[in-house]
């Protein structure tokens, strides 16, 4: 008997937090005997990631001019392939894959929703998000972003992303010692950072100016950016201009980030907008680091201000060196959000729950459509 078959298709090009995602939910299902299978263009990252990892992989371009196309050949392969789900994460994909899907009969078919942009209420968006059995989103603030198309309750599942534990993650005085090494640091060295898309609304330029506010103080103290992304030129030029720019360190893409953020005495997350329930900051709290997060999007649905974390507001630099200068000063107080917040993620936010999770939805929507004598 063939394994049930699952499939995603991405028409993202980067590696950032709905990438991850999409391969934690492969990597669950594969590990629970499920085929996975991914249609993405095969020059994206996840495509490239997730072939390297021995998954099947289609390279379908997703791009506007050729929609019609794109989506003539996802008909043909779900109908060659009969997948039990098909699940579709950005705009052009989903244009592509949902009506094929639907046209091929496919039993579950999964809208996924990752940032909490609304979605305005308009013919198309009432076409696209009326195709799918169920749309599931990261976080609340997500779901809420979908308000306006009046989506019935039965359809919105909100299921956040699962955290995955490395085997080999070093104690925090190795992977501090390990990124002094990397960047010929003294033993003195201390690190905060950010791991995100160098995007313009991650907001590195304004965690930058914070950093150079306290950079005096502290003359220890560097600031890492583990990513890389588009705004990438315009963030180094921006370090350039600060007294503290040779302390700024740009790492750039990291596929194992998790021993720099274990070096981190403060991981940050200070976006201005579009956040859903950023993965970066469960992946810290996972690892017991201080964090530090703006009041945007989903971030306040996981960073509990003086519980889980310090909660700032956006485009501040005076907040956050102010939120950074109460981590350091007080290490204990600290340790003890991370503590709260650790046990926080394990209990709600595990590779099990997510997977369990998807896996009663997918079911639930095969029953529900099964003939009832």
């Amino acid at each position: 008997m063939c394994s049930p078959l699952i499939i995603h298709t991405e028409a993202s090009d980067g590696w950032g937090g709905q990438e991850m995602r999409i391969a934690k939910e492969m990597r669950y299902f594969a590990s629970r005997g499920y085929r996975v299978a991914l249609a993405a263009p095969a020059h994206s990252l996840i495509y490239k990631n997730m072939s390297a990892e021995g998954f099947e992989c289609w390279d379908i371009k997703f791009s506007k001019a050729g929609r019609f196309g794109d989506f003539l050949r996802l008909w043909r392969l779900f109908q060659k392939e009969r997948p039990l789900m098909v699940g579709t994460h950005s705009s052009a994909d989903s244009w592509a894959g949902l009506p094929a899907a639907k046209l091929a009969g496919i039993p579950a078919v999964l809208r996924y929703r990752h940032i909490s942009v609304p979605v305005k209420n308009n013919p198309f968006n009432r076409f696209i998000y009326g195709l799918p059995d169920a749309i599931v989103t990261t976080g609340d603030c997500i779901s809420g972003g979908l308000a306006a198309l009046r989506v019935p309750a039965s359809r919105l599942h909100t299921i956040s992303t699962g955290i995955t534990s490395p085997s080999d993650l070093p104690e925090k005085p190795e992977a501090q010692a390990l990124l002094r090494r990397e960047l010929g640091l003294p033993p003195e060295a201390h690190f905060i950072g950010i791991t995100a898309v160098l995007r313009s609304w991650k907001g590195q330029d304004y965690l930058m100016s914070g950093f150079d506010i306290i950079a005096e103080r502290w003359p220890q103290l560097h600031l890492i950016l583990v990513g890389a992304g588009p705004a990438e030129e315009f963030l180094r030029k921006h370090a350039a201009t600060l007294p503290s720019g040779k302390r700024i360190h740009f790492l750039g893409y990291r596929k194992d980030f998790y021993p720099y953020v274990r070096a981190f005495d403060c991981d940050l997350l200070t976006s201005t907008q579009h956040e859903g329930i950023p993965q970066s900051l469960l992946d810290a709290m996972f690892m017991k680091t201080p964090v530090v997060g703006t009041n945007v999007g989903g971030i306040p649905e996981i960073v509990k201000d003086g519980v889980t974390g310090l909660l700032i507001p956006p485009k501040d630099p005076a907040s956050i060196a102010e939120a950074v200068e109460k981590v350091l000063n007080d290490p204990a107080a600290a340790a003890a959000r991370a503590q709260t917040a650790y046990e926080t993620v394990m209990k709600k936010n595990t590779m099990e729950v997510m997977g369990q999770k998807i896996e009663a939805l997918i079911s639930s929507i095969r029953l529900s459509k099964e003939p009832h004598s």
